[in-house]
């Protein structure tokens, strides 16, 4: 399961080994200024903007890696019935 951690002025996600395989990307650094939201999603698929770049994308069941849309990339990394992480660069 993916960890949070805040290092200074930059929040940290350390992936497991499983999610950096799914996501085809290492742990991820974000400068604190860069985070705009926080939000509990209920229906957390629904929250996926973009279109899938790079990873893995099952919809309804798994998404892992890099999203891109108009205003930059979302990392992102959900999977039904478990864990959740979802970030907006």
């Amino acid at each position: 399961m993916a960890r949070l951690a805040v290092e200074g002025t930059d929040i940290v996600v350390r992936l497991s080994w499983r999610e950096k395989a799914l996501a085809h990307h290492r742990n991820v650094r974000v400068p604190v200024s860069a985070l705009r939201q926080v939000r509990i999603e209920p229906d957390w698929w629904r929250s996926l903007r973009g279109e899938h770049d790079r990873g893995i994308c099952i919809p309804g069941q798994v998404c892992a890696g890099v999203r891109h849309l108009r205003e930059g990339q979302d990392f992102t990394l959900v999977r039904a019935g478990g864990w959740l992480s979802h970030f907006r660069a």
